[in-house]
Formats: structure tokens, sequence, C-alpha cells
């Protein structure tokens, strides 16, 4: 089964960071949003994997500190995915993205509105709503 690691990013007012997904059919869930992240390397623990995504794709410099595993969520297509929060407050200005068509900071109530990942709102709704 694969692992992956979402990373758990909010802003001042509360908000989550979503990545719109570009429209590539190569990848897993075009055209969805989805919180950040991917997979996990060989040899690579959790926590590493999210300092790595986090720099990768947003250029987001933090260390093991910055990171906790917030929850796990096993799902058929997405396989093991670890959720991971980042322990300090994101301002647009601290985001530079790498990848994906587009970017926003979404309430719990408005991710489960949009198109977002099985994954995701299943996240959300069970972890963040309560």
């Amino acid at each position: 089964m694969k692992e992956s690691v979402n990373l758990l990013i909010t802003n001042s007012e509360g908000k989550y960071l979503l990545q719109f997904r570009s429209g590539d059919r190569n990848i897993c869930h075009p055209l969805m949003w989805n919180f950040f992240g991917g997979g996990i390397n060989e040899n690579e623990d959790v926590i590493t994997a999210a300092i790595r995504e986090s720099h990768e794709e947003l250029n987001i410099n933090a260390s093991e500190k910055d990171f906790e595993l917030t929850c796990e969520i096993t799902d058929p297509e997405a396989g093991h995915v670890y959720i991971v929060r980042l322990n300090k407050l994101i301002n647009w200005s601290d985001i530079f993205p790498n990848e994906g068509a587009g970017i926003g900071f979404f309430s719990s109530r408005e991710v489960l509105e949009i198109n977002a990942t099985r994954v995701t709102k299943a996240f959300v709704r069970d972890y963040l709503t309560k």
C-alpha cells in the first residue's frame, strides 16, 4: 500500500491551505482541491517527508519541531495518508508554490463544499469539524 503525507497548514484566520491539482491526467486527482503533500520516499519517516514536501511544494523552510502527526487515514484509492500539522501560522507572503494550478485558504465548511478529494473531505468532516 502506498504511503503519503498531507500537510495541514493554517493561516491566522484558522483557514486551511489547499492546492488545486493541475489537469494533467498523469497525476492523481486532477482538477481537485487537496492538502499539499506527496509520497513518502523509501527510508524516509513521516516528519522528514513533511519537511521535504513543504519545502519542495511551497518553499517553506521548517524543521522537525515545527510538525506533528495529527492522524492517519487509509483510503482504497489514496492508500495510507498521514496528516501532519505545521505548528506555525502561514501568510500569503510566506508561500511560494511550485506545484498545482491554484492555491487557496478555506474554512472547514468551504472545504466540504468545493471539489476536494475524498480524503481531504473525510479528514475535515471527521477531525476538523468536531
